[in-house]
């Protein structure tokens, strides 16, 4: 179901995506309202994305915030993360603890959407990469940096942070490795039976696992995500 890389002993997420996107080339891999993107440009755009991180001193471990409704934007920021051994803390917009969230794992930058931006500010000053035309024009300003798929070769670093409810008390950060993303891809394919080009529609938001970990698993695969802000 998944790749040759990863009984090759290099199982980073992005060794992998980057391994199915190639086969898969010219297939749909994400489709966002008007917005479609083969497997060949998601790659082409995430490769931009780390050389824009990079070049902006994010390293290995560091942590890059998002707030946003579902997006691709979303996933491109997630793929290019794992290409550059960062970490992506994904922000639940609903938590009316955001000051505390941001603060617990002391991300670096922050991705904000628009619609967000106001809810950011007025919580946190960091510096950061705005959705938009800010975001599509350092893409199209960037040129994939040969660094990116060298600097995340340990399967069990991190590469996603998700918040607990806090039901109990304040929020928890819960790190997301890569082998752990990777596992349960292959756990859902078996379990439920998918076949490679099945699709996924990440209705639920991406700051939950519903989302993130199945349109992950999904790409792994070489389907089609679905993007949809909201059921």
């Amino acid at each position: 179901m998944l790749p040759e890389v990863l009984r090759a002993g290099r199982a980073d997420l992005y060794s992998v995506f980057r391994t199915r996107a190639v086969e898969r080339d010219g297939a749909l891999a994400v489709e966002d309202g008007e917005t479609c993107r083969s497997y060949s440009e998601l790659l082409d755009r995430v490769d931009r994305l780390a050389s824009v991180f990079l070049s902006r001193g994010v390293a290995p471990g560091d942590r890059i915030a998002i707030l946003s409704h579902n997006r691709v934007e979303h996933l491109e920021l997630e793929l290019a993360a794992a290409g550059i051994g960062a970490i992506v803390a994904c922000l639940n917009w609903r938590l009316a603890a955001l000051k505390h969230c941001i603060e617990l794992v002391e991300p670096g930058l922050a991705v904000v959407e628009p619609e967000l931006r106001d809810a950011f500010r007025a919580v946190s000053d960091l510096p950061g990469l705005e959705i938009g035309p800010e975001w599509e024009q350092s893409l199209a300003s960037a040129n994939p940096d040969p660094r990116t798929g060298t600097l995340a070769n340990d399967p069990e670093a991190g590469l996603t942070i998700l918040y607990t409810s806090g039901t109990t008390g304040l929020p928890k950060g819960a790190l997301i490795s890569h082998r752990a993303h990777i596992a349960r891809a292959m756990a859902f394919a078996a379990q439920l039976a998918l076949d490679p080009d099945d699709g996924f529609i990440a209705w639920a938001p991406m700051f939950h696992m519903a989302s993130t970990d199945q349109a992950l698993a999904t790409l792994l695969r070489g389907g089609t995500v679905v993007m949809v802000d909201g059921l």
